[in-house]
């Protein structure tokens, strides 16, 4: 990485990642030809994301067996990151569309965050222009995670009339949020639900508190909120 150029959100044309009901990850935009830059590439990428997901077993608390797990394998154009028992693995190459990501049984939410990390560590290779989202796990609390968003360049908050209580309600009752309240104070946005709140403010939409399945719900309306960016 050029260490003079700061990494910074970008808008995704194709709609944000997020890891609610599977795993949704496009590439960003047609810019570049990241797909065969990710062929290119491949060779220099799997060690580092070997060792990336080895981190996120044990932070995220996978249960697998280590080893033989996690390993790689290599194809022509891609790699598939194997997880665990019970045909648990992570795909990275050429999808449907602009998806690059892809999982097979990854059931557990815990799972499908170290995915969407997995894919944020490989567009962050591929282009070191972007800060991708990103899941982590609360100090303390391994079922609440810290869910972060960067806005794209520029944007401290969402400008954008079209969020409003009307919007966050009818993205609420989606994911069985009732009562989810948005708050609108100088700088900054925020969505209160009884078990966590997102927040939006100095360029970053960031949601904590949520607890166990609330953390990919919560993943899922915040990807919905940046596509008002």
């Amino acid at each position: 990485m050029n260490k003079l150029m700061e990494r910074t959100g970008r808008h995704f044309e194709f709609g944000y990642p997020h890891f609610n009901s599977g795993i949704n990850y496009n590439w960003p935009d047609e810019a570049e030809d990241y797909f065969a830059m990710l062929k290119e590439k491949k060779e220099e990428l799997a060690p580092i994301l070997l060792k990336r997901l080895t981190g996120y077993i044990v932070e995220f608390r996978i249960r697998t067996y280590m080893p033989p797990y996690p390993h790689i394998q290599r194809g022509t154009t891609g790699l598939v990151l194997h997880l665990g028992d019970g045909g648990r693995w992570i795909s990275l190459g050429r999808e449907i569309g602009a998806w690059f990501l892809s999982e097979h049984n990854l059931d557990a939410y815990a799972e499908r965050a170290a995915c969407l990390n997995i894919g944020s560590d490989t567009l962050e290779f591929l282009d070191d222009s972007i800060l991708a989202p990103r899941v982590s796990v609360e100090k303390g609390e391994y079922r609440k995670y810290i869910i972060k968003y960067p806005l794209p360049k520029g944007m401290k908050t969402i400008d954008n009339p079209r969020l409003n209580q009307e919007t966050v309600t009818h993205l609420a009752e989606l994911v069985n949020w009732a009562g989810t309240k948005l708050v609108v104070e100088e700088g900054m946005q925020r969505l209160e639900y009884k078990s966590g709140a997102i927040t939006i403010k100095e360029g970053m939409c960031e949601g904590r508190g949520f607890e166990k399945w609330d953390n990919p719900r919560a993943s899922w309306v915040m990807s919905k909120l940046m596509s008002l960016c």
